[in-house]
């Protein structure tokens, strides 16, 4: 089955669909900012929260900023859709590049699909908090706050991930063309 899904992966990845992704991510970043900017930290970006914290967020919002931070949710969900696509193609595009082809490396584009998961997954659980509020669900935002840290781990694992196999093609480029001067 991972097989499958990484064959899929490498199906889209160019790096035409690495810059359009990444352009779209940053048009709709910046856009949902604009939109949606409160100056209010919202639950899937607050690190580790407990169940206390969170209905203090909730409670702290009133109503109008639970019913916004409702419609950040939809924008998150296209947000995770472009960044999956963006991470789960640079890594394949650099490790296909920089490993052989039956390495096990090649799997790390995978990664960014297990967090995009995690994400839905974490939406999901910020959306039933909002939409039972005031209705205390200590156990959903315990599990909500526990996804949201491993979100984070993984956000920073695959945004360093393509960043480091970009540098590492860098290098062989710059390697080959010294190689070639002497």
């Amino acid at each position: 089955m991972t097989h499958l899904i990484y064959q899929k992966i490498l199906g889209i990845t160019n790096l035409k669909t690495i810059i359009i992704s990444l352009l779209l991510f940053v048009i709709a970043l910046v856009l949902a900012n604009v939109t949606f900017s409160t100056g209010v930290q919202n639950l899937t970006q607050t690190f580790n929260y407990t169940p206390e914290k969170a209905y203090e967020m909730l409670q702290g919002y009133g109503d109008k900023g639970r019913s916004n931070h409702l419609k950040i949710l939809i924008v998150d969900i296209i947000l995770v859709t472009l960044y999956t696509i963006l991470f789960s193609t640079s890594i394949a595009y650099t490790t296909m590049r920089l490993f052989p082809a039956n390495t096990n490396l090649q799997y790390l584009s995978l990664v960014p699909l297990v967090l995009g998961c995690l994400q839905l997954l974490e939406i999901a659980g910020v959306f039933i908090l909002l939409a039972c509020y005031p209705r205390e669900l200590y156990t959903l935002a315990r599990i909500t706050s526990g996804i949201t840290v491993v979100k984070f781990i993984l956000t920073y694992i695959c945004i360093l991930l393509p960043v480091i196999g970009f540098l590492g093609l860098l290098g062989r480029n710059i390697a080959g063309i010294l190689r070639a001067n002497t």
